[in-house]
């Protein structure tokens, strides 16, 4: 094992600590439905979620903001992401993301994710109507950080490390705020066949302060694995460890129908293990498509809830390809530096 996987592999140990030490409240089935924000699992982007939200070790673009921080080092110079999502019982929620490449290790973004439940009837302690409506609303704005671990890479591998602060809103009939941390590692390896390790904690901090309660944050340690069998064909697999519920799986896969440089189609699909096991039938099934021209794509996706219902989502993205690779080997890294 030579000098520079030994560093990676500290890194990894290093950030694991940090996220069990924090997370040491419990990791319990006596923790269930213990947090609060769980808006914040909700999953963001048409493209993971049809892949059944499978995407710490395949995050990109805008964004991977929400996935793994550590995935904007595949910004080539600028992207951003817009999505729309039709939710179950007439909830909607929006994301925005716009990362921009600095220089050749630097990667920012800025990001936010907001949620309307729409109005609500308000009644009195004996449930009575008093002719009055309130609207809960829920918002998540990012800051993230990626910088390419550039003396961990070498010619069959590459390293980066990413961190997301947000601020948290909360608004039921009291407010309340919060602010949180998501730390995550990405690896890319450069073998016959290419593949991705990811490793993020998600939601870090001390939740939302209505009055004198608290709602811990909803904690979710994450890792995962990605491989490109062919130049058209992406599998992914995550494993998920939340505070809140048992440990469960997500499985996703995406296989580009047709592609060039102006034009490419792909279809998704996915499996959420944790929504099979609360719901019955076909939840945690979930499929999509997308449809890319030039530097823009566009993107479905369709989730089964079970009996809640099924969930919808569109999103349109771009990302603008204009610096070229470094280390003079385009084929073999992620990186990017100014022309």
């Amino acid at each position: 094992m030579n000098h520079s996987i030994k560093r990676l592999l500290l890194c990894m140990v290093l950030l694991s600590s940090c996220a069990m030490t924090a997370g040491a409240a419990s990791f319990s089935s006596q923790a269930a439905g213990t947090t609060g924000s769980d808006f914040l699992n909700l999953g963001v982007g048409a493209r993971p979620l049809g892949m059944g939200g499978a995407y710490t070790a395949v995050a990109e673009g805008a964004e991977a903001a929400y996935w793994n921080p550590a995935g904007l080092a595949q910004v080539q110079k600028m992207a951003g992401t817009f999505m729309r999502a039709n939710y179950v019982e007439g909830i909607t929620y929006n994301y925005f993301s716009y990362a921009y490449r600095f220089n050749q290790t630097t990667v920012m973004s800025a990001s936010a994710m907001m949620t309307d439940i729409g109005d609500i009837k308000r009644t009195d302690i004996n449930g009575n109507w008093n002719n009055d409506y309130f609207r809960p609303k829920d918002a998540a704005y990012y800051l993230s950080y990626c910088y390419s671990v550039v003396d961990l890479s070498d010619k069959d591998h590459d390293v980066a490390i990413g961190v997301s602060g947000k601020y948290i809103s909360s608004k039921i009939v009291n407010s309340a705020t919060a602010y949180g941390l998501d730390i995550g590692v990405m690896t890319f390896h450069f073998a016959k066949i290419p593949y991705r390790l990811g490793f993020t904690v998600q939601n870090l901090g001390k939740g939302t302060k209505y009055d004198q309660d608290t709602d811990p944050m909803p904690l979710n340690i994450k890792t995962g694995g990605a491989v490109s069998l062919t130049d058209h064909l992406l599998f992914a697999l995550d494993a998920n460890f939340p505070k809140s519920a048992d440990p469960y799986a997500t499985i996703g896969a995406e296989v580009e129908m047709f592609s060039d440089r102006n034009m490419g189609v792909a279809m998704r699909g996915g499996y959420n293990t944790q929504q099979a096991r609360i719901q019955d039938g076909a939840a945690g099934l979930a499929f999509g498509a997308g449809i890319a021209f030039g530097t823009f794509r566009f993107d479905y996706s369709f989730g089964n809830m079970g009996e809640l219902g099924n969930v919808h989502r569109f999103s349109i993205n771009f990302d603008l390809p204009t610096w070229k690779p470094v280390f003079k080997r385009a084929d073999r890294t992620i990186f990017a530096s100014p022309e």
